[in-house]
């Protein structure tokens, strides 16, 4: 069967409006960014691309274009005896893991958050009506126990953004511009507060409750053996499994031919 994302991507637009998606990913230091989160948002920043219309992309990844290892990916095990030595003494590698610097080819930008907000504040300004903006996070999350509105989205250099901030940031987003958030991390319901703005203007999907962890940090790089929100939902989106297989189930669940980002969350 053939899908398609329905509203938010594909919908037809008037001439001068235009569809953006931000991309924000990534861990609060080195050993917090795991390979798994940054190749979820390689794979999604690719799949964005193949759908038909145009939208523009924005990618705001760790340290952004620093060179320095920013990245912690596990080493393939190996046969040979003296395997645990080489793990633990080789340069570079820690315990079977290494880091690395990103490889994400061009990025517009670190998450440090008072770069990033600087920079998500110069998008808003370009928006105008009729415009739809598409947010995607993937990376870590923590909670507050004693205030929901307190659980935190974690950037980078340990700095980070909580519901009330995030709903402070959105509140600049013209009100004619529907935003559709989709967030990956560990104890994302809490961003459910964030919907549906005060011009009843945002949606959004979210990987877990307010109060429970999330999959989707670790450091392997086999695709296959993932099995968070991310690979799920993109794939209900394009149509394809992550290893580009068919769908085991149809997540059209109203039959009308199209994949709406309500059918991917379900999926």
């Amino acid at each position: 069967f053939k899908v398609f994302v329905l509203a938010l991507l594909l919908a037809p637009l008037s001439a001068p409006a235009a569809d953006y998606v931000w991309l924000i990913g990534g861990g609060y230091d080195p050993n917090s960014s795991q390979a798994q989160i940054e190749q979820n948002v390689l794979w999604v920043s690719q799949l964005l691309k193949t759908i038909p219309g145009a939208r523009t992309q924005r990618i705001y990844f760790d340290d952004g274009d620093n060179p320095a290892s920013d990245v912690r990916e596990q080493m393939p095990l190996r046969a040979a005896s003296l395997e645990p030595l080489r793990r633990l003494f080789a340069h570079g590698h820690v315990a079977g893991y290494r880091y690395r610097n990103h490889a994400i080819p061009k990025v517009d930008g670190g998450t440090e958050r008072t770069a990033l907000v600087v920079k998500l504040e110069q998008e808003i300004a370009g928006l105008r009506p009729g415009d739809r903006l598409l947010i995607v996070f993937n990376g870590h999350g923590s909670r507050n126990r004693r205030d929901p509105k307190g659980n935190r989205l974690w950037l980078w250099n340990s700095t980070s953004l909580d519901v009330r901030e995030f709903d402070a940031l959105l509140t600049r987003v013209p009100p004619t511009v529907p935003v559709r958030f989709v967030f990956t991390q560990c104890y994302a319901g809490a961003f459910a507060r964030l919907a549906p703005g005060p011009d009843g203007n945002r949606c959004g999907f979210l990987a877990e409750s307010e109060d429970r962890e999330a999959e989707g940090c670790a450091a392997g790089v086999d695709a296959g053996d993932y099995r968070d929100y991310t690979t799920y939902f993109f794939a209900a989106l394009s149509g394809r499994t992550r290893l580009d297989a068919p769908l085991p189930v149809n997540p059209d669940l109203d039959g009308d031919g199209q994949v709406s980002l309500y059918e991917a969350h379900l999926y």
